[in-house]
């Protein structure tokens, strides 16, 4: 009788443990949960676009009145006028140009086929 007893307390535990359920989400609270997911990403978004703009206005600002600034210590007095250019002198050659080479040796290297290197090596032995 006791394990009768037993197989009875063991269904009667695995009944009750199965019949308890989690707290189900119903469809309201679902989109509630989605609706308020939505509206902080879109207050999120547009302050930041707020920030945005108000910082590049900001900066706008900011550089107007640093290049003003800037104006108004500038020197502003007139360039000074170029002087004239000095004149030049002219001083003619002291010297007459010649020629490196005389005009028949020249002709002679030009006039021989061979090269004027293997040609003086030739010579000389």
């Amino acid at each position: 009788m006791s394990l009768h007893r037993l197989i009875i307390l063991l269904l009667f535990m695995t009944i009750s443990v199965g019949c308890h359920r989690k707290k189900q989400v119903t469809k309201k609270e679902i989109i509630s949960q989605r609706i308020e997911k939505k509206v902080s990403t879109w207050t999120r978004k547009t302050k930041e676009n707020c920030t945005d703009k108000v910082n590049s206005r900001a900066e706008a600002i900011v550089d107007s009145i640093l290049i003003a600034n800037a104006f108004i210590g500038k020197d502003t007095l007139n360039k000074p006028i170029r002087p004239k250019k000095p004149e030049i002198k002219h001083i003619g050659d002291t010297i007459k140009v010649t020629p490196l080479f005389e005009p028949d040796t020249i002709a002679a290297d030009i006039s021989k086929d061979k090269d004027t290197v293997i040609h003086d090596k030739k010579e000389t032995k």
